[in-house]
């Protein structure tokens, strides 16, 4: 039982793998066509590091931000 969920894990993390590959691609792609369309003009490529985003602050006692599934939906 663990070997099949190991393997589909695998299995959908490789799919991951090249739809990222593709996408990858793509920019690689899109940048090219910018740096030929701006010519002469002054073109600033931004790194393509991950944005790091503030974490944001809640009051005490206000419900979470982001739920688990395994909580379930909530109801009010």
């Amino acid at each position: 039982m663990q070997d099949e969920l190991a393997a589909q894990m695998i299995e959908q993390l490789r799919a991951i793998n090249e739809s990222l590959k593709a996408i990858v691609k793509r920019l690689d792609r899109m940048e090219s066509a910018m740096k030929n369309a701006a010519g002469d003009e002054e073109l600033v490529l931004l790194p393509r590091t991950a944005p790091s985003t503030p974490t944001p602050t809640r009051p005490p006692g206000s419900p979470p931000i982001i739920e688990s599934r395994v909580s379930g939906p909530r109801t009010n």
